[in-house]
């Protein structure tokens, strides 16, 4: 229901504030991709420790069962627990929890604003919702465009390279990642749903392409030399396979 009201963005404060009293009560009945809408949608989560502690469980769930070297990712993570907890994404408060759990920090206020600024908009000014509305009363659904930023500056054997990319999110043509280092995961929730043609993927696969391309490594081997930092910024929440 909470999320059914945001979409339509009449979620308004007194709605919300009954709605996650409502949660509270039933916390233990909420499965975990609801509790992420929840957060997701705005409810005041930190107001809430209970609903703050359950969502937490579930990221610590999820970080401890992550690879903790480079070999074992390359062999594959281990998925099961996403399986059993039946889960796609964590909402933003609980991507943010695992982007900190896992030591990766935001990025800095001035580089969120040339990402922002960065995002196509509507006529509307919104960033993500595009389409035709025949008047001001149209409820009738957007078209839902997603895009991804991001800044590099990288570097290897006295090389330095640095780079922006702005992708969107679906399908752009035929494209053939030349080094394949990244792999997207299926998740259980929308096991058909191909997340390599998430925005933030297409990124942080050019990324690599680039590394290679411009010379700083050409194989697994030799990554560990190339360094400098990567901003991203994704204009929702990104699902569980991108984080």
């Amino acid at each position: 229901m909470a999320f059914a009201f945001a979409t339509l963005r009449v979620l308004d404060e007194r709605l919300r504030t009954a709605l996650s009293a409502e949660a509270i009560n039933k916390l233990n009945l909420v499965p975990p991709q609801s509790l992420a809408f929840l957060t997701e949608v705005g409810l005041d989560a930190s107001a809430h420790p209970t609903l703050m502690t359950k969502l937490e469980e579930i990221v610590d769930r999820i970080f401890n069962t992550l690879p903790k070297s480079s070999d074992q990712w390359r062999r594959g993570p281990d998925l099961r627990v996403i399986q059993e907890l039946h889960i796609d994404h964590l909402g933003s408060v609980g991507t943010k929890m695992l982007l900190h759990r896992a030591g990766i920090a935001a990025p800095a206020p001035s580089f969120v604003e040339r990402a922002v600024a960065s995002f196509p908009r509507s006529a509307e000014g919104h960033i993500s919702r595009f389409g035709l509305r025949q008047n001001a009363l149209d409820s009738s659904p957007q078209q839902r465009r997603i895009f991804a930023y991001a800044e590099f500056e990288l570097s290897a054997a006295g090389i330095d390279r640095r780079g922006r990319i702005l992708r969107e999110h679906g399908f752009q043509g035929l494209r053939r990642w030349q080094k394949g280092w990244l792999r997207a995961l299926t998740l259980p929730v929308n096991l058909h749903v191909d997340r390599s043609v998430c925005a933030e993927f297409q990124v942080m696969n050019e990324i690599c392409d680039f590394v290679s391309q411009e010379g700083l490594a050409d194989d697994k081997e030799s990554c560990p030399q190339v360094v400098g930092h990567v901003d991203l910024l994704v204009c929702t929440t990104p699902c569980l396979s991108c984080v």
